[in-house]
């Protein structure tokens, strides 16, 4: 599938854990920065052109199609929406956990992200 740029127009931020403090009882609690600002297509994960992907990663429930980008793991999440100057997401802002990233065809033109929607309420 080829990209063209007038499909990439859903902005979506690529966080990392940046490093981890303690709670108040003692519990590890991540801190999120900033790894890359995307322009992706997003797409419900039943479309029938990511049925491979979706074999792989039954659970996810969207999948974002970018340019190829060096780095992303599912360690990282994605977060569609504003994000504060803390790198905590607004309360309007949608938090994905990043299940898979894949190279589709191996030649470093797009990546496909599998998403899992987060409840944060």
């Amino acid at each position: 599938m080829a990209l063209r740029a007038g499909q990439l127009r859903t902005p979506l931020t690529i966080q990392h854990i940046a490093s981890v403090t303690r709670d108040e009882t003692g519990g590890e609690v991540p801190v999120w920065g900033a790894f890359a600002r995307l322009m992706v297509k997003l797409d419900a994960a039943e479309a029938r052109e990511y049925e491979a992907l979706r074999r792989r990663v039954a659970e996810a429930d969207f999948v974002a199609v970018a340019r190829f980008t060096t780095g992303v793991t599912p360690k990282m999440r994605a977060v569609l929406g504003v994000i504060g100057s803390t790198g905590t997401p607004a309360s309007t802002a949608r938090v994905f956990d990043i299940l898979e990233a894949v190279d589709p065809d191996n030649r470093r033109s797009e990546l496909h992200l599998a998403l899992k929607e987060r409840d944060l309420g």
